[in-house]
């Protein structure tokens, strides 16, 4: 139980031209195949060539609470982690020294943002977005010089917005999810109206696992819920529809029916005490292969499916050297990026497997330090 605890707190159809919900814009499925009673133990040099750890700089200005997201911004060739519990962002560079960080444009000045629930590297204007959950966001440059703000118009649709994703230069998909249901919305700025909505699939009440909802691989966008869901979507940008990709445990699976008999706050408890269906925790991908970490029976477990083969192959999250893969925040072609507290740095690493430079910086973390970056090289 207390293995699943630490892991929940790592962690989270329709045209609206007429705004009418119509499941059909959920098109297609695939399926990978997550089998939990045929796992064995996964040699890690199998899958991995080295380990880099990045020791992010600890200092009264650099200091992180809770990290929601990990981000690569490659034009500045550094690291931005969102910190949720203080509402900002902390920049560092490609070996952990601390850049900055967003708190001094927290505030109500007319350049100012004052709350921040989710925030974005915008990829396709290059610029920084903080997301008020009452519908505004605020735009800066790469330098943190205020743009301007967006204010969403949504006629009263939509109450709050937890996440957010720019799909091109016109538009927005926004995110919203409460105890009854998850919604997608497209929104337009020319149009100044959201012209799109989809009703997700629901499989119980909000828990939220996943803190980064949209992800994506060159210009392709993805989606998976922030809670509970079997389910990762790619997005098409042109029919504004969802394209699925279904993770099936066979018998272990858990579906909307058996979701519904644990929605109370009692059953959800008694659902996690148990854990006696399996689940994703986190869904990655890079455009050669899905990672999963499942939960089922309070045991993690990693998968890996290959896209072009279909095969998959899982494991319990405790590789033949001992180490346990933290929450991957995003992934390369070449490498998974984790974050590991200090306090946790060494059942994330393997010395044999780390470079002789991470060695020296091992040596060197304090258990109260700043969160570690954890980069591990995919085997080509």
């Amino acid at each position: 139980m207390k293995k699943i605890v630490l892991w929940m707190c790592i962690l989270f159809f329709t045209t609206t031209w007429s705004c009418k919900n119509q499941k059909n814009d959920i098109k297609g499925m695939d399926t990978i195949l997550i089998d939990l009673e045929k796992v064995s133990i996964l040699n890690f040099e199998e899958y991995f060539s080295k380990i880099e750890i990045i020791p992010l700089a600890s200092n009264e200005n650099s200091l992180i609470a809770i990290c929601k997201k990990l981000i690569m911004n490659e034009n500045k060739e550094s690291y931005i982690l969102f910190d949720y519990k203080q509402g900002g962002i902390f920049c560092f560079d490609q070996k952990g020294n601390f850049e900055f960080n967003s708190l001094d444009k927290k505030g109500k000045g007319p350049e100012e943002y004052p709350v921040c629930y989710d925030f974005v590297h915008n990829t396709i204007d290059s610029t920084y977005e903080f997301l008020d959950p009452m519908g505004i966001i605020y735009v800066y440059d790469e330098n943190m010089r205020f743009v301007k703000r967006i204010t969403i118009n949504n006629e009263n649709e939509l109450k709050a917005i937890q996440f957010f994703m720019p799909v091109n230069h016109d538009m927005y998909a926004l995110y919203n999810f409460t105890d009854e249901k998850e919604m997608l919305y497209f929104y337009s700025k020319s149009e100044e109206k959201i012209i799109k909505t989809i009703s997700l699939p629901k499989i119980m009440n909000f828990v939220e696992l996943n803190s980064t909802p949209f992800s994506k691989i060159n210009d392709i966008i993805f989606f998976n819920s922030a809670s509970i869901s079997n389910a990762i979507y790619q997005i098409n940008v042109e029919t504004l529809s969802l394209l699925p990709v279904r993770i099936d445990y066979g018998n272990q699976t858990l579906t909307e029916e058996i979701g519904k008999d644990y929605n109370t706050k009692e059953k959800i408890s008694n659902f996690f005490g148990e854990n006696q269906y399996a689940f994703p925790i986190k869904i990655t991908q890079n455009e050669k292969s899905y990672y999963i970490l499942s939960s089922w029976h309070k045991k993690i477990y990693f998968s890996i499916n290959d896209k072009k083969t279909k095969r998959t192959i899982t494991g319990e999250n405790r590789f033949s050297n001992g180490v346990s893969i933290p929450m991957v925040h995003f992934v390369t072609n070449d490498i998974l990026y984790c974050i590991s507290p200090a306090l946790h740095i060494n059942s994330a690493i393997d010395i044999n497997c780390l470079t002789e430079e991470s060695k020296i910086q091992l040596s060197q973390i304090q258990e109260d330090d700043n969160p570690v970056i954890v980069k591990y090289y995919l085997k080509k």
